[in-house]
Parts: C-alpha cells; sequence; structure tokens
C-alpha cells in the first residue's frame, strides 16, 4: 500500500506537466490555416442533421457493428468467422466493446448481491454459536487449537479471525489496482481513439473488480468460520475460494474468447451447483452421493471439452444425440470409403494416409491439451470414486477445492506455454510475480498440511493435533497460510492483470486464439 501511494504521489506531481504540454497542443491546434476550418466546416454542413440541430452523423458513428447491422444473416456470418481452422482474436473480437464491457461488469455487481444475501445468515449463525459457547461452556462445540487460541471480548479464538485481514487488505488493493489501471487506460483511448477495437487483448475490468471482491470476501467469511469452526459450517470459508477458482478461470478464457464468454447468470448458475455438491458431500458423503457426484463430474468435463474444441459452435439440446449419430455415422462411411477404395492398388500407407485424413482432428493442438486435461480429471474423479468413497471421514469439501484449483493451474500452465509457443513475450512484471508467487505458494501450502485440527475427526481426537504457537507466541501454522495465501491469491491476480501487456501494441489480426 504504501508503495501504491508513493507511485501515485510521483505521478500526480507530472499531471501539471501535461497539462501544459496540452495547452500548446492546443495552441499549436488554433494556428493551423483558415483552409482546414473552412475544410471542416464544409463536411460538417453536409451531414444530416436532426430536429434538435445535433449532427447525426456523430451519433451513428458511435455505434457499433452489432447495432446497426441490416442484414438478417450478419450475426450467422460472424459466427462463421469461428469455424477457421486458425483463429485469431479479431475473429473473436468482433462485439462492441461498450457491449462487452457492460456484459462484464454484471460480474460485480451479482456477486455483491450475492455476498450480501449469503453473508448476513452467516453472521447470525456464527454468533449464535458463540453465545451458545459463552453460556454453556461446551468446548467440544467448537475445533479450536486450544495451545494457540488467544481469546479477546466474546471471541474465544480471536488470532485466528485476525489472521484473515490479509484478504480483506489484499483484496481491497487490487481493486483499487484496477481501478487506477482503467482509469489510465480510459486516457489513453481518449489520446488514441479506436485502439480498443484494433490492438491489444480487449480490456474488461468487471472479473477483475469481482475477483477482487472475492477475495475480500474470503477473508470476511473465513473470520466468521474461525469463530466457531466445526463440521456444520465449514462450507462458508470454501464457498468463495471455489468463487475465487472459477472466476479465475473465466477471466483467463475471457483474454482470448471475448465473445463466447459465459454471461454471469450461468457461471453463478454453475458456482451454486458446484456450492450445492459441496453441502451433500460434507453433510452425508454415502454411496449413492459418490455416484451422483462421480457422473456429474465426468458429464461437466465432456461438455465443457466440447465447448473448448468447437470454440462455442457445439450447442446441447434435444437434437444432440442425433447430431452425433449423424456425424459418427459420416466419418465411419468416410473412413471405409478410404480403406476400401482402390485397395488391389494402394499401399497400406497410402490407406493409413487417407484413413487419418479423416479422422484427424481440425485443431491437432487443442485436441492434445483437452485430451491430457481430460485423463487429469478422470483420474480425480476415480481417485474419489474409489479411495475417498470408501473412507467415512474424508473432507469432501477440501477434494473439492482440489479439483478446481488443479484446474486453475493446468488452465494457467497451459496459457503460459502457449504464449511462449506462438512467439510472445512474459515481461518483467508479470514474470517477478509468477516467481515470488510461486514461492508464498509452496510455503502456504507446507503450513496448510500442517493442520492443528479436523473437524473430520471427534473432537477429542481432534485436541491430539493441537499445536503451540509458533509466531509471536500469537499465531499457530494455520495462521501463517491465512497470511501467506492471501498474499499468494494476490499475487495470482497480479499475474493476470498485467499478463498480456506485451501485446498492447500488437493488431488483433496478429494475435492467436488458443
Amino acid at each position: 500500500v504504501l508503495v501504491s501511494c508513493v507511485l501515485c504521489v510521483a505521478e500526480m506531481r507530472q499531471i501539471p506537466r501535461i497539462f501544459r504540454r496540452e495547452e500548446t497542443l492546443q495552441q499549436n491546434y488554433n494556428t493551423l490555416d483558415n483552409d482546414t476550418e473552412s475544410n471542416s466546416a464544409a463536411v460538417t454542413s453536409t451531414a444530416p442533421v436532426n430536429d434538435d440541430g445535433e449532427d447525426r452523423m456523430s451519433e451513428t458513428s458511435s455505434l457499433c457493428s452489432d447495432e446497426y447491422d441490416l442484414v438478417e444473416d450478419a450475426e450467422t456470418d460472424k459466427e462463421l468467422y469461428r469455424t477457421k481452422h486458425r483463429l485469431y482474436l479479431s475473429d473473436l473480437a468482433r462485439r462492441c466493446p461498450e457491449k462487452s464491457k457492460s456484459k462484464s461488469l454484471v460480474y460485480q455487481w451479482n456477486l455483491i448481491t450475492i455476498a450480501t444475501f449469503y453473508g448476513l445468515p452467516v453472521i447470525q449463525l456464527v454468533v449464535t454459536y458463540q453465545n451458545v459457547l459463552n453460556q454453556t461452556g461446551n468446548e467440544d462445540l467448537c475445533y479450536y487449537n486450544f495451545l494457540c487460541a488467544h481469546p479477546w471480548g466474546l471471541l474465544s479464538d480471536f488470532n485466528h479471525v485476525f489472521s484473515n485481514l490479509g484478504y480483506v487488505m489484499l483484496g481491497s488493493l487490487f481493486m483499487m489496482i484496477v481501478w487506477r489501471k482503467e482509469v489510465l487506460y480510459i486516457r489513453f483511448l481518449q489520446e488514441h481513439p479506436g485502439r480498443d477495437k484494433k490492438y491489444g487483448v480487449p480490456q474488461f475490468y468487471g472479473l477483475f473488480y469481482a475477483m477482487g471482491f472475492a477475495l475480500v470476501m474470503e477473508g470476511f467469511m473465513s473470520g466468521c468460520y474461525h469463530i466457531c469452526p466445526n463440521h456444520s459450517n465449514f462450507q462458508f470459508d470454501t464457498a468463495f475460494m471455489y468463487t475465487i477458482a472459477i472466476l479465475s478461470m473465466l477471466k483467463i478464457y475471457q483474454f482470448r474468447h471475448p465473445d463466447l464468454h459465459a454471461n454471469a447468470y450461468k457461471s453463478f448458475g454453475a458456482l451454486a451447483f458446484v456450492i450445492f455438491v459441496g453441502v451433500l458431500g460434507v453433510v452425508d458423503s454415502n454411496l449413492y452421493f459418490w455416484i451422483f457426484f462421480t457422473l456429474s463430474y465426468i458429464v461437466t468435463v465432456l461438455l465443457v471439452t466440447a465447448q473448448l474444441y468447437y470454440r462455442g459452435q457445439w450447442k446441447l439440446d434435444l437434437n444432440t444425440p442425433k447430431r452425433l449419430w449423424r456425424g459418427l455415422h459420416l466419418d465411419l462411411v468416410a473412413c471405409r470409403t478410404s480403406w476400401t477404395s482402390e485397395a488391389g492398388q494402394r499401399t497400406l500407407c497410402e490407406k493409413l494416409r487417407g484413413f487419418w485424413s479423416v479422422v484427424r482432428p481440425h485443431s491437432l493442438e487443442r485436441f492434445i491439451c483437452l485430451v491430457f486435461w481430460n485423463m487429469i480429471n478422470w483420474l480425480l474423479a476415480g481417485y474419489g470414486a474409489t479411495v475417498l468413497a470408501k473412507n467415512a471421514g474424508s473432507d469432501f469439501a477440501s477434494f473439492l477445492l482440489g479439483i478446481l484449483i488443479i484446474n486453475l493451474l493446468l488452465y494457467t500452465k497451459f496459457y503460459l506455454v502457449m504464449k511462449l509457443r506462438h512467439g510472445e513475450r512474459i515481461l518483467v512484471q508479470p514474470l517477478f510475480y509468477i516467481i515470488v508467487s510461486l514461492l508464498t505458494w509452496s510455503g502456504a501450502l507446507y503450513f496448510f498440511l500442517a493442520a492443528s485440527t479436523s473437524w473430520v475427526l471427534p473432537p477429542a481426537e481432534s485436541r491430539h493435533l493441537n499445536k503451540e504457537c509458533v509466531m509471536f507466541n500469537f499465531y499457530d501454522n494455520h495462521d501463517i497460510w491465512h497470511f501467506l495465501s492471501a498474499l499468494s491469491l494476490f499475487l495470482s491476480y497480479m499475474i493476470l492483470l498485467c499478463l498480456d501487456d506485451d501485446l498492447t501494441n500488437t493488431p488483433r489480426e496478429k494475435i492467436p486464439v488458443f
């Protein structure tokens, strides 16, 4: 925060210089010859004028192509760009920037509404738990680390609540950094009109604001959970971790697929289903639940695979089985024809070459990545169905969070590798964030695994895991996990915020989609 303030003060000192430079430019403009002014006046006089005397040409020039398509199949023509074998960002950024920006901002306001309605009952519940504990003295109600629990006021374990402050501070700082970058980008567009439609990755900040607010809410909800941690309210600690993981993956996808990006309502609907499954797994993870979860997991992976591979052109409806069968039948017929025609004259290599020309994927690179991604997720589903399903004391909420985190890491790694493969650069600033975040994530994972409580076990067995304070005689391993994970999430956010800054001056016709 102090570094950010120093930089802002240094920038504010440069503003008078900018104003003086603009005044000089304005004076130069005022010395233009009369011929230029007369030509401008002539052009203005020929423009259509409405009843209020305003220039309608200036109004129509501000419209986007989506707002005045006069041909009925114009939208279909735009869809055809997505069927190309090699896509560039110009093919998937044809929508009006203003419309895409407003669509992205919906995430921010929806999340604020959801957090309000979700957070108020949480406060009521944990306050009730704390009052019951204070009145009855039943210490088995809350799973504290009694060897490092410092009471303060009405709170029995103040240090574990207080250590969540880092999420709130760093989430707020990230939103301020995003706001500052957005202001600078708006100033840049005022000086260079039209750059937001032709150069660089489209800059939409709604998801970034939602990610920062989700980090703030994670600190708030985790603090509420640690007022009285137990089996019944563990989902309070993980709900916004799910949100952070899903929003981060959506943001990475939005970088290169701005026109195909899912709207906020569908995304939060999917998030609601994830939280619903997480609650079911915590309440009662019996055999029937694991069958339901495994099938839902596999079906979701297949649907996402089809959506990613066909670049948003694949749709799920009642005619999907018919289309799949028709496509499979045509491929089989083509393969049989390729294999049997001119059988006496063609060699085996020629037959195999003809067979491959029929069945090969139209995007081999995307196909290989999706196969690898499916293998990882199928292994995770198998691990849950064969190992965790047999263990009655398994922590399903952490397993579900692990699935989302693993997929986020895979997607981030894929994006970085593909940037380098296509000759793009990773600048010093994101590289610094990557290196430091790897260090902080490693430390955070170490302290997370060194748990001092476990609500999966009975209260008496959980107390055997209690450990002494390890930092300032006030914080334990879980507090340090709070500090390091908050910093790690902030650094991960900063990676995404500046990852594509190397493409600011690159035409979108040269930015590949992957």
